[in-house]
């Protein structure tokens, strides 16, 4: 089950039967992995995973500059950098192909721009699409995100 981090402690608690000093192991297990990443990456690394990891599994788009979502996703191949005209002028499903089987998505649910589903196999993404007028996050399936980065022509 993919949750918010916020929400795994009360999770835990309501849908499984370990004891509640298991769970506070695994709490504090989470914790610990959070401060190693701290120690390894620094805090700035940190704040880059926990973004990556909000978008990638909360339930909406986190209120941060596009600019630190795209350095979230640095080196991760699902960051996609396409020219602005490419962005703009292309359907989304064309834009999809590229990454999966839009159609196939489309027609049982399972494609998403910006957290919203998208129906219409010839949707056009426009300016309002866009995150700071640059970026928009494209789901496929369950878990498949891609961060599309709208780079100047």
């Amino acid at each position: 089950m993919k949750v918010d981090d916020h929400d795994v402690e009360r999770y835990l608690r309501i849908f499984t039967f370990l004891d509640i000093a298991e769970i506070d192991r695994i709490i504090a297990e989470h914790k610990a992995t959070e401060e190693v990443t701290e120690l390894v990456h620094g805090e700035h690394g940190l704040r880059k995973a926990q973004l990556a990891t909000g978008l990638l599994f909360g339930t909406s788009l986190p209120s941060v500059s596009t600019k630190e979502l795209v350095e979230a996703f640095e080196h991760d191949p699902r960051l996609v950098p396409l020219a602005s005209t490419t962005l703009m002028e292309t359907p989304l499903d064309q834009l999809v192909r590229m990454i999966a089987s839009a159609h196939k998505l489309i027609q049982s649910g399972g494609l998403y721009l910006n957290h919203r589903k998208i129906t219409d196999a010839r949707h056009k993404i426009t300016h309002t699409d866009l995150l700071d007028g640059h970026v928009c996050v494209v789901r496929t399936g369950k878990s498949n995100y891609h961060i599309i980065v709208a780079k100047p022509s």
